[in-house]
């Protein structure tokens, strides 16, 4: 399990107030480990929390694309957690969030809005 993908440090599982992250390879018949086979044009989504990684070091032969996504409440405000988000948060005060500051803006726009129509009226009366 690298412990920074740059090389360059130790990740957050390393820094207080997280614990080191279990070798898992070492001790598998410890834990249970889910494996999917995917072909090109699958999804794999999951939570942030979930430890996950392919079970081989070597390179891939063909390319692999990956896609990040992040989502937040409307009120969630920017904030630093750790040194292991340096570079994220030295790109964000360089496009103009400010920690504190919401998160809102052209880099991250609003993708569904709770709103309340007849139906959320009718809903709440009844």
């Amino acid at each position: 399990m690298p412990l920074s993908f740059a090389g360059t440090g130790p990740k957050a599982a390393l820094q207080p107030p997280y614990e080191p992250t279990p070798d898992f390879s070492a001790e598998l018949d410890k834990y249970e480990v889910l494996e999917y086979e995917l072909n090109p044009g699958d999804c794999l989504v999951f939570d942030s929390h979930t430890v996950h990684g392919a079970p081989n070091p070597v390179p891939p032969k063909h390319s692999v694309r990956r896609l990040t996504m992040r989502f937040a409440d409307g009120e969630a405000k920017f904030e630093k957690r750790g040194p292991w988000t340096d570079d994220q948060t030295d790109y964000l005060e360089r496009h103009g969030h400010r920690i504190g500051g919401k998160l809102q803006g052209e880099m991250l726009p609003i993708l569904w809005q709770k709103t309340t129509g007849a139906l959320g009226l009718l809903a709440k009366s009844g």
